[in-house]
């Protein structure tokens, strides 16, 4: 697969972080399991759909990081609140 056929995952995963944050408003939202092996190709979407999208107040206080987790950690999103 292509880079770009990935495109709207990325963006789908960015909308969806974004409702996570106006409901929950989270100290920092950690990505892991196997969407952490896409690194910084994934989250440089995610994180400027959620600009874009989240609530100005939320989303700047809300940082997207990668986590470091073992190949056997499936778990795909953990948000710290």
């Amino acid at each position: 697969m292509g880079l770009s056929s990935r495109i709207p995952i990325r963006k789908t995963l960015g909308f969806g972080l974004s409702n996570v944050i106006n409901l929950f408003n989270p100290e920092v939202i950690i990505v892991g399991g196997g969407m952490s092996a896409a690194g910084d190709r994934l989250l440089n979407t995610v994180r400027d759909t959620v600009k874009n999208h989240a609530l100005h107040l939320s989303s700047g206080v809300s940082p997207i990081v990668q986590a470091w987790a073992s190949r056997n950690d499936r778990r795909g999103c953990i948000c710290k609140k």
